[in-house]
């Protein structure tokens, strides 16, 4: 049975909540954050919980350039509450990156509440420190670095083409194609080996790894449980996704752009020629070909 009375308390309840909320995390929320951080760049007004959202519009770097112009090399803007300080400078972006103090990650609690924070793209100071050098030295061990690495990354793309070949004039996906490619290749740098996916060997020789830190570093105990998982998952999300992606677009701005392509092309003919593959020590004498890659 619906009892009016007890609707309009319930609704009162929540509308006092939600006022309360907004008041303690939206309004007091900048002058917290500016006792923490002391004195502050400025930039442009928030509004309260868009912050500078709405003034991004369909291109949101030429608003950051704005404001850039307007407050200086360093100002702030907010993205919902979230308050980020902007470097617009080369020079200052260089010098804080070498900063150890802009090499921490912001705290987001849903990520730690996820058991995400671990790793080595969300984690910072000491436990950032151990899981990079570890992950560095194992897989230079695994070939990382190493002149058979480009053999390993040639056998895949030779399986690539000849897949390619195979579909003749038959329009293609080559998203999933690039994003398999890469996760061959990187499965086998970290391994030394191509295994499958699920293959129980690649946890044995990453645990064999973890037992052999040092007990006081963060792959100690149940934390080097959780960071075993987390940097695996890293080295694949960082390694496959993002060159995927990139080749991905590479492919399509050069079927856009057919004069690029036809200059790509025949640096390839004059330097390569069509008896081999392309290796690492032609890449002197592509210069054509670097800048491509580079851009």
């Amino acid at each position: 049975m619906f009892y009016p009375a007890t609707f309009n308390s319930v609704l009162a309840l929540i509308t006092i909540n939600l006022v309360t909320g907004f008041h303690m995390f939206v309004l007091k929320e900048p002058s917290t954050c500016k006792k923490k951080l002391g004195k502050t760049p400025k930039g442009p007004f928030p509004l309260p919980l868009l912050g500078n959202a709405l003034s991004f519009g369909k291109a949101p770097y030429l608003a950051v350039k704005k404001w850039a112009d307007q407050y200086g090399k360093i100002f702030q803007m907010y993205i919902g509450n979230d308050r980020h300080i902007v470097l617009s400078d080369l020079e200052l972006i260089k010098k804080a990156f070498q900063h150890p103090s802009f090499q921490g990650r912001p705290r987001m609690e849903i990520i730690e509440f996820d058991g995400a924070s671990h790793g080595i793209i969300l984690t910072t100071a000491q436990e950032w420190q151990d899981q990079r050098r570890f992950t560095l030295r194992h897989l230079r061990d695994f070939g990382y670095g190493k002149n058979y690495m480009e053999g390993l990354i040639q056998e895949e793309v030779d399986e690539l083409l000849d897949w390619l070949k195979s579909q003749g004039r038959i329009p293609v996906c080559l998203n999933i194609k690039f994003t398999l490619a890469v996760v061959n290749s990187l499965w086998r740098i970290i391994t030394g080996k191509r295994f499958n996916q699920r293959d129980p060997k690649l946890l044995r020789i990453f645990e064999n790894m973890f037992l052999a830190s040092h007990p006081n570093s963060s792959f100690h105990g149940s934390m080097g449980e959780k960071s075993l998982s987390a940097v695996a998952l890293d080295l694949f999300q960082a390694g496959s996704f993002t060159t995927s992606t990139t080749l991905a677009w590479a492919v399509l701005f050069l079927i856009l752009h057919l004069d690029v392509q036809e200059k790509f092309q025949k640096e390839i003919d004059d330097v390569v020629g069509p008896s081999r593959r392309p290796s690492m020590a032609d890449k002197p004498k592509m210069v054509y070909t670097e800048a491509l890659t580079c851009e």
